[in-house]
Parts: C-alpha cells; structure tokens; sequence
C-alpha cells in the first residue's frame, strides 16, 4: 500500500566540535523536521541521485540496486510509476529545454535520455565505464558527466560526446561548476584531491591536495551573498575521517575543517537561510549556517540507515532524503521541512 506518514522525530545535537579556535558554538535553533514519507515500493538495494520536474510535480529517483528510476508524484505525495531496464542508475538530471530525464548508467558505462512524457528512450550514447554524478552546464548546453578517470561532456540535446577531460589518479565523484560557470571542482576520493577543469579548454589547471581527511565524495559551492564582499566556498564532504573542509575560491584556499556524520554522500546549499545540508548514511543530516565566510555547526536531524543521498529544491522548499531499503522498514522518501 502507498502511504504518506506523518512523521515526528526528535533532534539530537550534531557532535562536538574538535577545534574552538575554528568553530563556533552550535547553532540552537532546530533547522529540519521530517514532515512526510513517501513510500518507494517494491525497490531494493542502493538509491542514488534525485532530480525534479518542476512543472510536472514529478521527483526522479536513481534506485541503482534495484536498475529502475523511480518516479514520484510530488502533488500527490505518492509513488508513481517505475522505469525499469536501466543498469545501475547513479547520476541523473531533468532538462527543461530537451524535457527528457538524462541517467548516466553506471554498469553499462552510458547515459540515457528518457522521454519525460512518454517514458521512452529517445537516446543512449556510451561515455565510459562507471558513469555517474550529472551536472547540467548552462553556459555551453551541455551534460558533464562522472565516467571512468575523466569529465565528459555531452551536447545536451544529442548526448553526442563532444570531449572528456582526464583527471588522473581514479574515478572522480561529486562535482560542481563554479558560480561564474568557467570551472568545474572535481572530488577524487582516491587521490584525495579536488580537481579543477577549465571548461573552455577542457583541461586540467589545478590540484588541490586535502591533507586533513579523504574520501573526499560529495562536493558543493556556496556563493556568497550579492553584494556582501564575501568569499565564494567550495564544500568537501570527507568520509574519512568524516569531516566538512571549507575551502575558499578561487584560489582553494583552507579556510575550515568541521565535524560531520559519518558516510555522507551529499551536500546542499539552502541560499535562502544561508544553510548547508549534509546527508550522512549513518542516519542524520547535519546542518551548518553560514556567517560570513565561515560555517556554524548545528543540529543534526534523525533520518534513516543508509540515506545517504538528497535533493534540496529551493522552489519548494522542501529537502527530499532517499531512504534504502532495511529489514523491515521499506525504501522511501523522506520529506524534511526547513524552519526559520
């Protein structure tokens, strides 16, 4: 049965930090509370990325253990249909300007686009073994693409590969452009580096070395507020030791090292309340608020074992947290409501 609970969980305080003299006092107001959940049924294994339709309503889910993207009626609060034959699906976007569902496959090593009406394929184009994290390049029109040790890069209405950009020392993870859209921040977990790509070139320009903690996974950029004066941050999200380290653009300069849960796998940037959201598989999303150019540690908020991957959709306002499949609670969607 598809059901919407009503949820209320208590909210424990985020860990001690280690080092006073880099962070603050914990911020005490409660940032998140679980407000519904969304029943993903029949699904096993690992989720991976979210995307949304906003004129549909829709939440796409990478259920990568289960080789199906899973489609949620946001409007509805309900699960809406499956899309199955895909292999292991990881990365995956909505572009508005193609409406097709763009899922970077990664046991075939492919990205496929899907038909956001018709749920058809309408492309699959090979880019390279473990494709995986997704990012839509608005400036160029193009699909960047995880895959293998390298940045691809895909016309966004063909997929046709127009080039891929070696990274060196293994297979990268989370990425994101930087906010004037000329570089991309690339987390090599194996290296323990952020790679820096000059987009127009396709070429590598910078390594930035993390000396404080690797499995660096995701990665997120927090521009600062217009007209502050502030610095631009680049968010590296460490799984071991599991920490949070602040670095400042463009040069990648440390700037903090903070606390954090264990196994996270992705984080975002709330603009509105200058908020960070870490989502941790050990069961919790941190939070950090932003003062200036540095990051506040907060409360945490109770989620599930292994939701480790989100969506934050500023439109409405609304953190979406994918929750695996354990024993006898069933994959689901967490609905996670910012206060304040």
């Amino acid at each position: 049965m598809l059901v919407i609970k009503q949820v209320l969980l208590a909210l424990t305080l985020g860990a001690a930090p280690s080092c006073a003299a880099q962070e603050a006092a914990p911020v005490s107001e409660v940032p998140l509370s679980v407000v519904a959940e969304i029943a993903l049924p029949g699904v096993e294994g690992r989720i991976d990325h979210l995307a949304v339709d906003l004129e549909r309503e829709r939440l796409y889910v990478a259920a990568l253990g289960n080789d199906s993207v899973e489609v949620i009626d946001l409007a509805r609060g309900q699960w809406l249909r499956r899309i199955d034959g895909l292999d292991e699906p990881r990365g995956i976007l909505y572009l508005t300007a193609t409406d097709r569902i763009v899922v970077a496959s990664g046991g075939a090593g492919t990205c496929v686009a899907i038909n956001a009406e018709t749920f058809e394929t309408a492309a699959s184009v090979p880019v390279g073994p473990d494709s995986d994290n997704l990012r839509f390049d608005d400036r160029r029109r193009r699909v960047l693409v995880a895959n293998g040790s390298a940045l691809g890069a895909l016309d966004a209405g063909t997929l046709e590969v127009l080039a891929s950009t070696p990274l060196g020392g293994g297979h990268p993870e989370g990425f994101q452009l930087t906010p004037d859209g000329t570089r991309a921040l690339v987390n090599v977990p194996h290296a323990r580096q952020v790679v820096v790509v000059d987009l127009e070139r396709s070429a590598v320009i910078a390594r930035w070395k993390l000396e404080q903690a690797g499995s660096n996974f995701p990665l997120a950029i927090a521009p600062a507020r217009a007209g502050s004066g502030g610095t631009d941050l680049c968010l590296v999200g460490c799984r071991s030791p599991a920490r949070l380290l602040v670095r400042g653009l463009p040069d990648g300069a440390a700037l903090q090292d903070l606390e954090l849960s264990g196994d996270v796998d992705d984080l975002f940037l709330d603009a509105r309340r200058e908020r960070v959201y870490a989502a941790c598989g050990v069961g919790f999303v941190d939070c950090f608020q932003r003062d200036g150019d540095r990051l506040t540690p907060g409360l945490r908020t109770p989620t599930a074992p292994g939701a480790r991957t989100c969506l934050w959709v500023p439109e409405r306002d609304r953190l979406y947290v994918a929750a695996p499949r354990r024993g006898a609670q069933p994959a689901r969607i967490l609905v996670l409501a910012p206060t304040g």
